[in-house]
């Protein structure tokens, strides 16, 4: 960390090269700033006016694109791709980055207003100005939580396709088990009502006809746009069916067997989702089924004996691993579930931000792309709204339900579905993530089911609202003793669920992971924001190829699918921040495990735990909006698991070890 310093003087000269006007020293002072390896947004940016400056636009773009990613939220950055487009005439994404940049910074708003106008009337009304402004407003409302919103006005079901990737289209329907037929009530998708209604998003795409011949048994998903429309579904030129008492803007399904002719046709446009072929590879497990549940702590869960307090999952994994030291590699959902499908810490995926909306995750190959690969029907059952269809989660996801888990969508009704899955795709390779919400409850403060409330005491269910947010919340004997029934209670719905995989699957044809987010800031007794009760999550395997014990060694949540993926024997494929843990049939383990937080208007702060001790960074200074960290002044802590004692200055050569790590891991996002 000492080469701050010297970046500072470096950074110094080049303001001042750029204000004389002096370029070549300018440029000379990039390279030797360049040398230091640090890339934070001022080098880029400084970069870009250079290559401004000598006409370089659509190389400085390109530049500036391809870490668009990571600094998205920088007002400079935005501004600076507003003024490269704009000497290219490329007026509509002038225009979005320039709304940007004075949406992030109101100082820039009057040269933004000055610079649009100079493009004349002409220019600016073939741009659609309000189209543009309403995908920049997007972002600051993060419109994507709202899903299934598009945007204030209309939803993805009234837009009949969903795009996400470029490359595929989605459709995206209600799920409401066809009641209008029984009573004739269309619950209303407008703002108001949205949390009231489930949805089922298939890809898909638009057409009016179509002609095919099967190659296997295989699934016809077909969603009307209009009422009473008709569609003529012939099969083997023998046998035509006339479906015309569907319900609009509804999924349904038809078989159809192998070697068939099958020919669609209709006078209006209709939905056809992509065809399901009914076919499985035998040689891979028949099932993969992820168990999220958001919130569990291992840490809790071993000194309040795990067998006692779920016995129902504890009887199915201890055939199976219970990972012991299972970290997260973030403090809340958002963030933490990026991890999970990227691979990637959260200084590098970037989705991080509590208010505002991010595409990223649209650009990265997500592992559930690479189980679809690997010939998995997969499916994504929750009511998540850190993880919607539309955040990017529907990619390589040949189905998935959704509804904010308001007014539905908790572990009980999330079961019945994934059971009602797995049902009716049993003829195929599934691959299925499931969100078990309910311990949320207990940090939002929301009374819960009538099995907890009977065996709750009502000293720990009479209180006072606070105003944290889930994440913030402080140590509450209250709190920790309504978590604990609640555990419990979910413990007897998991436990049907695995009992079906039992009855169902032999043990090679399954492979069950329990997997938690985080753990919860009530849980922690010490002063340490990211201390193990926060950190320290489950995370349990059983099936094919998973071997059987407790598990010791060092891992992180985002591990999760890789040691999925290379039990099924998956190759070619990105790891990223990721490791394939020895225990589990990988080349090396991990020294120690990271966890940060990225959380604007609060420090940054990083906890890394090894065997013997658990370390903690602090910055003294806030995260910015655009996630730069000011380490100038920080505080550090080392911690003796065993005695609890601070050996900070005991262990000096580690603690400036870990110090470096730290600083190594957020260096391009250092504020200097």
């Amino acid at each position: 960390m000492k080469e701050i310093e010297k970046i500072i003087e470096i950074k110094n000269e080049l303001q001042k090269a750029l204000e004389n006007g002096d370029l070549h020293r300018a440029e000379e002072l990039i390279d030797i700033y360049d040398n230091y390896g640090i890339k934070d947004v001022e080098y880029y940016n400084i970069k870009s006016i250079l290559m401004f400056f000598k006409g370089n636009y659509k190389e400085a773009i390109d530049m500036l694109m391809n870490i668009y990613h990571k600094f998205e939220y920088n007002s400079d950055i935005n501004y600076n791709l507003g003024l490269l487009n704009d000497k290219l005439k490329n007026y509509k994404e002038a225009l979005y980055y320039l709304l940007k940049s004075s949406a992030l910074d109101e100082t820039k708003s009057e040269l933004v207003n000055d610079m649009v106008k100079s493009w004349g009337s002409a220019n600016i009304g073939k741009l659609n100005f309000n189209e543009v402004k309403e995908s920049v407003m997007n972002i600051f409302y993060n419109i994507n939580k709202n899903f299934p919103l598009k945007n204030n006005s209309i939803t993805y079901v009234e837009n009949n396709l969903m795009s996400i990737d470029n490359h595929r289209t989605y459709g995206v329907g209600v799920y409401d088990y066809y009641f209008k037929e029984r009573d004739g009530i269309d619950i209303s998708l407008n703002n108001g009502q949205i949390d009231m209604v489930k949805t089922e998003t298939l890809p898909a795409k638009i057409t009016k006809n179509y002609k095919a011949i099967t190659n296997h048994k295989s699934i016809f998903p077909i969603m009307i746009l209009n009422d009473k429309q008709k569609i003529d579904f012939k099969i083997n030129e023998k046998g035509s069916f006339q479906l015309n008492k569907l319900l609009p803007n509804r999924f349904y399904y038809y078989p159809v067997e192998k070697n068939s002719m099958v020919e669609l046709n209709s006078e209006k446009d209709f939905i056809l989702g992509d065809i399901i072929e009914m076919d499985c590879d035998k040689s891979k497990p028949k099932l993969i089924l992820n168990i999220f549940v958001d919130g569990l702590a291992y840490k809790f869960l071993k000194e309040n004996n795990l067998e006692k307090l779920m016995p129902n999952t504890y009887e199915f994994f201890k055939n199976g691993t219970i990972v012991e030291n299972c970290h997260s590699s973030g403090e809340w959902t958002y963030v933490s579930l990026a991890s999970f499908f990227t691979g990637m810490f959260t200084k590098n995926h970037r989705v991080y931000h509590p208010r505002y909306g991010t595409d990223n995750l649209k650009d990265y190959k997500m592992f559930t792309e690479v189980f679809e690969k690997e010939g998995y029907f997969c499916a994504k059952i929750d009511g998540d709204w850190r993880s919607t269809p539309s955040s990017g989660y529907v990619k390589g996801m040949g189905r998935t339900l959704y509804q904010a888990s308001i007014r539905g969508m908790h572990c009980d009704e999330v079961i019945n579905e994934t059971i009602e899955h797995i049902e009716a795709f049993k003829e195929k390779n599934n691959f299925i993530w499931l969100c078990i919400p309910d311990l949320h409850d207990i940090a939002d403060e929301f009374e819960t089911r009538i099995s907890t409330q009977i065996n709750t005491s009502i000293k720990d269910r009479v209180f006072d609202k606070s105003n944290e947010t889930s994440v913030r919340k402080v140590f509450s004997t209250s709190k920790i003793n309504r978590y604990r029934t609640q555990i419990h209670r979910l413990d007897t719905y998991i436990g049907l669920l695995l009992n079906y995989v039992k009855k169902n699957y032999k043990e090679d044809e399954f492979i069950v992971s329990l997997i938690s987010d985080h753990g919860q800031g009530y849980l922690v007794k010490s002063e340490e924001f990211l201390d193990e009760e926060r950190s320290n999550v489950a995370m349990m395997l059983r099936g094919k190829n998973i071997p059987k014990g407790i598990c010791h060694e060092f891992i992180q949540g985002l591990d999760l699918f890789p040691i999925i993926l290379n039990s099924v024997g998956a190759k070619d494929y990105e790891m990223n921040d990721s490791n394939i843990p020895k225990w589990f049939g990988g080349d090396k383990e991990r020294d120690y495990t990271y966890t940060e937080s990225i959380f604007p208007g609060s420090p940054y702060t990083a906890a890394i735990n090894d065997n013997m001790h658990k370390f903690f960074f602090y910055s003294k200074n806030m995260c910015t909006e655009d996630g730069r960290i000011d380490i100038r002044d920080y505080e550090i802590k080392l911690i003796n698991k065993i005695t609890n004692q601070d050996e900070t200055i005991k262990f000096n050569e580690k603690v400036t070890k870990y110090v470096e790590i730290v600083y190594n891991h957020i260096k391009d996002y250092v504020l200097i």
